[in-house]
């Protein structure tokens, strides 16, 4: 490419950006197909995609998440992408009350955060992080719950036992 047409791409760069999507919905139908028969043909190179894919966007993707579930709430939500990795880092890819492992695409930890000030507490397995959210955050309750299981007034021992 010439320095010419090099420097009127760059001035027409809005141009041609609305000239591609034009043509792209013309022909979205083609482009679907294209994709389609593409993944059918490369099922390995498309599962390293979509492996590296989530590799490097999935804390930014559970944080979007996670900040769009909480805007709808109508709750606080500060928590920034730094402060999810350091904390990964810091768990070990582990939950920060049980220590259970992340493992799989399906199976990840969640972003813990108080809901009232919107400030980060950690990464937390779904168990976890639902025992949480149904105690309402609060740690009496949770601490009495606690008081509970290990009384044995169910007639169990703390193990689940008769």
């Amino acid at each position: 490419m010439t320095k010419a047409q090099q420097s009127w791409r760059e001035r027409n760069r809005e141009y041609l950006k609305a000239g591609k999507a034009k043509w792209y919905q013309e022909h979205k139908a083609l482009q679907d197909q294209r994709n389609k028969d593409w993944i059918a043909a490369h099922p390995e190179e498309r599962q390293k995609h979509v492996q590296q894919y989530y590799d490097t966007h999935d804390f930014q993707h559970r944080l979007s998440c996670a900040r769009a579930k909480a805007k709808q709430r109508g709750y606080v939500f500060a928590v920034s992408i730094v402060e999810v990795r350091a904390a990964d880092k810091r768990q070990g890819n582990r939950c920060a009350i049980c220590g259970s492992e992340e493992t799989g695409r399906y199976k990840k930890l969640s972003i813990d955060h108080c809901h009232r000030t919107g400030g980060f507490r950690g990464l937390l397995c779904g168990a976890c992080n639902l025992m949480l959210g149904k105690a309402g955050d609060d740690p009496l309750r949770l601490r009495m719950g606690a008081q509970y299981l290990e009384s044995g007034v169910s007639g169990y021992d703390f193990d689940g036992h008769a």
